[in-house]
């Protein structure tokens, strides 16, 4: 058990610390966001089989008059059977597609053909349509590479502390049956409210992603522990693959002892706490899974954890005890046809990725468990490396924008000797997005823009009169600003160069 009695500051001005995070297991980060119909095609035949995610507007730009004629008239149709032919329409035209490409494990090909193969008239037209929603990992707007929130790194660690303090405080009792219970069972841990929280000096950046980062589309199923048979019940998640690395900071604020006292923090928290509890918490539950793997006779991979990093466990489908209390855990449990349902101490089922997600196909569904990741600590060396990583990352990204040569008319003399001009590269092409809803991200400082299906972004307010500004951060939540945005091409995305009020 780990001790975490109050230690010392080791100086008022506590320097954020750089930390890497290392993808262990598939992980998905929900952020509301789906692979929208109008925005995707899936190409079986391409190696590995992919999802192809692009701008729908530049995928019709590059089809003949007559094509789009019938796209559009798809579009107004605006029905079940209109979606389904959307499907088919980009299916015959997916060649034309540019854009993003994922791959997606090998029972989504056959799933998606066999959604393109429904009837119009079929009665479960629509559920089969919504079945097929293929739910995005949190990603970058100006990139579209993943990254990590900081609230589902702090939510990590803040478990973590909180069953090391559950695991020294025996006397403290629950009653899970009580509306509040858990708030009330914090606060007694904690020995107060959100005012006097230690994690209130706990900082987390998010974490951005160290060069190119994979992605693949696979399903969540999920399994009973005792192996019986469970309902074909599956979700499609685009994950991160093992291996992603992704830099952030953590930063534990420090307190003078005086403003300690007027805050009512009794025992401030230290990195060593973090890093001792999470590796304390994590470890065990992953000792605990694998116990119910091998019960259930699922193949498991070491984690392969190097060094001093602390296991965490993060995302969606990360299992119920790693998100809850241990001595005061009240999981609900469901029953196909029974009311009401039961609550246990622990999970009689388990979430896993997996390449199909019929029963039948099981035996090759390469069951894995989700969600685990390693957090450490970086040397100076370190820190320079991965951003080094990162740098020639972009650089490589920039150098593969396309290039427009500009010639110059010369005699045959003068190109004997004459070196050829340097290739100039192209402006960014330009749109003006007239009644576009702006909305603003105070978390990631990230102004975003929405307008006939296409999204733009840039960082800051600054581009926004002080007005809309005001319109924006208003703390009365609203569903966005209406303006007029100006738009230039970065890559497959849009950026914000300019935003106006609409007189």
């Amino acid at each position: 058990m780990p001790r975490f009695s109050p230690c010392a500051w080791r100086s008022p001005m506590a320097e954020p610390i750089p930390c890497l995070i290392r993808t262990l297991a598939p992980l998905h980060l929900g952020a509301d966001e789906v692979f929208e119909p109008l925005g995707f095609v899936i190409d079986e035949n391409a190696h590995p089989p992919c999802l192809v995610a692009f701008e729908p507007w530049s995928f019709l730009a590059r089809l003949p008059e007559r094509d789009r004629r019938q796209f559009m008239d798809l579009c107004r149709q605006g029905t079940v059977a209109s979606l389904l032919e959307i499907y088919r329409f980009y299916h015959e035209r997916r060649r034309q597609a540019q854009g993003r490409a994922v791959p997606v494990c090998p029972g989504l090909v056959g799933h998606y053909q066999n959604v393109m193969k429904a009837r119009d008239g079929d009665r479960d037209l629509q559920k089969t349509i919504s079945q097929f929603t293929i739910h995005r990992t949190a990603f970058l707007a100006h990139d579209q590479r993943p990254y990590i929130p900081g609230s589902a790194i702090k939510g990590a660690l803040r478990t973590a502390y909180l069953n090391a303090l559950a695991a020294s405080k025996s006397h403290v009792k629950s009653n899970p049956h009580d509306k509040g219970a858990a708030g009330r069972l914090e606060r007694e841990l904690l020995e107060g409210s959100f005012a006097n929280d230690p994690f209130r000096l706990v900082k987390v950046s998010d974490f951005l992603p160290v060069g190119d980062i994979r992605t693949r589309i696979v399903y969540a199923v999920y399994e009973k522990k005792d192996r019986s048979v469970a309902r074909e019940i599956y979700q499609i998640l685009e994950v991160i693959d093992p291996g992603a690395m992704f830099l952030g900071r953590i930063n534990v604020e420090a307190l003078t002892p005086e403003e300690r006292r007027l805050a009512g923090i009794g025992a401030p928290l230290a990195k060593e706490t973090l890093w001792e509890t999470a590796r304390h918490f994590y470890s065990r539950e992953r000792l605990r899974e694998e116990k119910d793997l091998a019960a259930m006779k699922i193949p498991l991979s070491p984690l392969g954890i190097a060094g001093d990093a602390a296991p965490l466990r993060l995302g969606r489908h990360s299992g119920s005890e790693c998100v809850t209390i241990d001595g005061h855990r009240h999981i609900r449990i469901s029953r196909p046809g029974v009311k009401p349902p039961r609550f246990g101490p622990s999970p009689t089922t388990l979430w896993f990725a997996a390449d199909y997600y019929l029963k039948r196909d099981l035996p090759k569904a390469h069951l894995r468990p989700m969600g685990w990741a390693a957090l450490g600590e970086l040397s100076p060396a370190e820190l320079d490396d991965l951003q080094a990583r990162e740098e020639a990352w972009q650089g490589q990204v920039r150098a593969a924008t396309p290039v427009v040569a500009v010639s110059q008319p010369a005699s045959a003399a003068d190109e004997k000797h004459t070196a050829p001009p340097p290739p100039v590269q192209a402006p960014p092409e330009r749109e003006v997005w007239e009644g576009a809803t702006l909305t603003w991200e105070g978390g990631r400082q990230q102004l975003n823009a929405a307008w006939q299906g296409k999204r733009a972004f840039c960082r800051g307010l600054e581009l926004a009169p002080p007005e809309l500004q005001a319109a924006l951060t208003a703390k009365k939540k609203s569903k966005g600003v209406t303006a007029k945005v100006t738009v230039e091409a970065l890559g497959t995305a849009w950026r914000i160069v300019a935003v106006e009020k609409i007189s």
